[in-house]
């Protein structure tokens, strides 16, 4: 198998610099709106339960129609 050229690689790897930090940052912002969620969830489950509940009740409905 040939390797690939040195200027190719060196594409390669500054693009990953330039990626990495935004990747960094999306992965912050997931894991901080995934623990607002939980936190949410814990203080209000029964809004979330009736929340779910007609959620999908409405899901069945679309789904259901001929």
């Amino acid at each position: 198998m040939e390797a690939v050229p040195e200027p190719v690689n060196e594409r390669i790897r500054q693009a990953q610099e330039r990626v990495a930090p935004q990747l960094e940052q999306a992965r912050r912002s997931a894991a901080d709106l995934n623990q607002r969620v939980v936190t949410f969830i814990r203080q209000n489950p029964g809004t979330c339960l009736i929340g779910a509940v007609a959620l999908g009740y409405l899901v069945g409905r679309i789904a259901s129609r001929d």
